[in-house]
């Protein structure tokens, strides 16, 4: 894989990723193996991608659809290959079922797509396995009903500023029923990605980051954007410098660069 490239998406990955802008990154990548290492490089980039972007409620399937993809096409290859298939074909089965466990807009969808999938090359799953997915997407079209109002509202209004009401109170939703912390950061981007220039969202971003996100990358990543989009907010500097100095990253070099 050309190494510019590869430096190239590595920098935009730290920048309040965009759905498009992975399968961008993942789609070079596929285009670009060559080798069984270079499979193992774009599994572990597709991972990456599901890992930030694949909660997003409205787009997040498109990284799904194209991780399997890749998966499925590499078990049709050794299915034509003649070869032991079996921990291939798992795979393909677990992305189906991770994917149906996180409320996105088309998952009845992905559900049909599987039961069509899996009659031909899942013909002997026990009739119980196929009645706990059922339930299990029960519940997931249960959860995503809950805030579908909220992406309906969304996409109805024009207003830049009623939509990042909208993102505020599906935020605070969120948090009151304590989904995952990843969840509410892609609500953050999507926010922010609507009125880059609000900076108490930018403050209260880099707080919840803070707490509940294990990667300081990823926070001093928050950090870095919200100073340069709103930077003659001094609260958000403020918070930047004090969040260098928790996670070591203090050093003459990295002011000098701030100052900078």
């Amino acid at each position: 894989m050309d190494v510019l490239k590869r430096r190239e998406y590595a920098r935009i990955g730290k920048c309040g990723e965009t759905v498009q802008v992975w399968l961008q990154y993942v789609q070079f990548a596929v285009n670009h193996i060559k080798t069984a290492d270079d499979v193992e490089s774009v599994r572990v980039l597709f991972e990456r991608a599901v890992s930030v972007a694949g909660q997003h409620v409205s787009k997040g399937s498109l990284i799904w659809t194209a991780y399997r993809q890749f998966e499925c096409s590499l078990l049709q290859h050794l299915e034509t290959e003649g070869v032991d298939c079996n921990r291939q074909r798992d795979i393909c089965v677990g992305l189906f079922f991770r994917q149906l466990s996180l409320p996105l807009l088309d998952t009845q969808d992905t559900y049909n797509l599987f039961l069509e999938w899996s009659s031909s090359r899942l013909p002997n799953i026990p009739s119980l396995a196929m009645d706990n997915i059922k339930l299990a997407v029960q519940h997931t079209l249960k959860e995503l009903l809950q805030i579908l109002s909220f992406e309906d509202a969304l996409t109805s209004s024009l207003d830049t500023s009623v939509k990042v009401d909208i993102f505020k109170s599906y935020i605070l939703r969120e948090k009151q029923y304590g989904k995952e912390a990843q969840r509410v950061c892609i609500l953050y981007e999507r926010a922010l990605a609507v009125n880059p220039l609000d900076q108490l969202l930018w403050l209260e971003y880099v707080h919840f980051a803070d707490r509940h996100l294990a990667s300081a990358d990823t926070v001093l990543g928050v950090c870095s954007r919200s100073t340069r989009n709103c930077p003659w907010f001094t609260e958000l500097w403020r918070q930047r410098l004090f969040l260098m100095e928790k996670y070591h990253q203090s050093s003459h070099k990295d002011m000098q660069g701030i100052l900078h």
